[in-house]
């Protein structure tokens, strides 16, 4: 039986070999923003795959009964798990000891509450500058969640991170770094837990050399299902119809330029391209089981002068085919972002059914289920 592609232990040795070169440039950039941050020199130690036991935590950098602070931030998009950054307490009072320093004598009465601020901002800067580069490396989009800071023994830890992981079995595979400072002692240790299809979808990446994302551009139509990843970018009068079939977990987008075909001709040669024939083109291509299918539209804003949008803008236009063609097929339209001023990016997760949609520096995700 062949080595499952969501257990990196079973990859080639070049296959692994070019995950950990990229988790070494994430790791390394984690560290000089923490350096950055503290003044002083941090780097990093070592970096690459852990195999250890859900039920016990692997020794090395903490003993099971050691106190710990530590930092957790969920993982969404092309990758879904969960980051951990660990601070022995000790080290993390080092940590806080060097920062006092640098701020002076006033800071000492705010010594309490200061490590908790401190570390928490240790980890949001740590983990999001990782996530950024993994994801800048593997051309990929990776939505971090607020960090949150807890304190305990690493058992306890340990076991909390290995909870928030969808394991298949016993054991735990992980992506992990640890990193020295100045003063020759650890400073911290990084690990970033992983689903089994981000781990299969890593694997793709270093066979391949690319993610399992599939662009959608202007006036084309796309069809795909799990674990691909549909995404149409700087949606601004333009609007992405997106059709999902759960129980197949396949996925359809078409990115919509205009109201309306000129010619029958015209819609043939780019049926993803008009609001009057993309819905009954995705339908066709789709080939979906029609009673469980979900429809959201985003998209559509008036990029135009206010009066010149108040005659009617194309977003708009689009927008309103696009609902009649919707309501006229029968199809269940669940959702939609339309309007505004501004463009949108929007991305289809196939394997979950969620939609994240995203404009300027924020976003939010949503669903393809009513």
């Amino acid at each position: 039986m062949s080595p499952s592609k969501n257990d990196p232990f079973g990859w080639t040795s070049a296959e692994e070999e070019r995950l950990k070169i990229s988790l070494g440039k994430a790791v390394s950039s984690g560290v000089k923003s923490l350096s950055n941050m503290l003044g002083v020199a941090v780097l990093p130690a070592t970096w690459g795959l852990l195999r250890a036991s859900i039920k016990e935590p692997p020794l090395g950098l903490f003993s099971p009964n050691q106190g710990t602070y530590s930092v957790f931030m969920p993982i969404q998009g092309d990758l879904v798990g969960t980051c951990l950054l660990c601070f022995s307490v000790p080290s993390a009072e080092s940590m806080l000891d060097h920062l006092l320093k640098q701020l002076g004598p006033s800071a000492q009465a705010a010594l309490e509450g200061m490590i908790q601020s401190a570390l928490e901002e240790a980890g949001n800067i740590f983990l999001n500058e990782c996530i950024k580069i993994l994801g800048q490396e593997m051309k990929i989009e990776i939505y971090p969640a607020t960090p949150r800071l807890e304190q305990g023994p690493w058992e306890k830890i340990w076991s909390k991170l290995a909870l928030s992981q969808l394991s298949l079995g016993e054991n735990l595979t992980l992506l992990y770094g640890d990193f020295t400072w100045t003063y020759g002692q650890r400073l911290g240790q990084f690990f970033l837990g992983l689903s089994p299809d981000s781990w299969d979808r890593l694997h793709d990446w270093t066979i391949q050399g690319k993610s399992r994302v599939t662009s959608v551009g202007l006036g084309a139509m796309e069809v795909v299902s799990a674990p691909t990843v549909l995404k149409a970018s700087d949606l601004g009068s333009c609007v992405a119809l997106i059709i999902y079939d759960p129980s197949k977990k396949t996925g359809g987008m078409a990115h919509v330029m205009l109201p309306r075909a000129p010619s029958p001709e015209a819609a043939a040669a780019k049926p993803g391209k008009y609001a009057d024939n993309a819905v009954a083109a995705l339908l066709k291509k789709i080939k979906p089981t029609r009673v469980n299918l979900t429809v959201w539209i985003v998209g559509g804003a008036d990029m135009l002068s206010p009066f010149i949008a108040s005659l009617g803008s194309i977003g708009s236009q689009n927008a309103d085919v696009l609902r009649d063609n919707i309501e006229q097929a029968g199809l269940n339209l669940v959702g939609e972002d339309v309007g505004g001023s501004q463009p949108r990016t929007v991305e289809l997760l196939t394997e979950t059914g969620e939609l994240w949609i995203k404009w300027g520096k924020r976003q939010r995700r949503e669903h393809m289920s009513p």
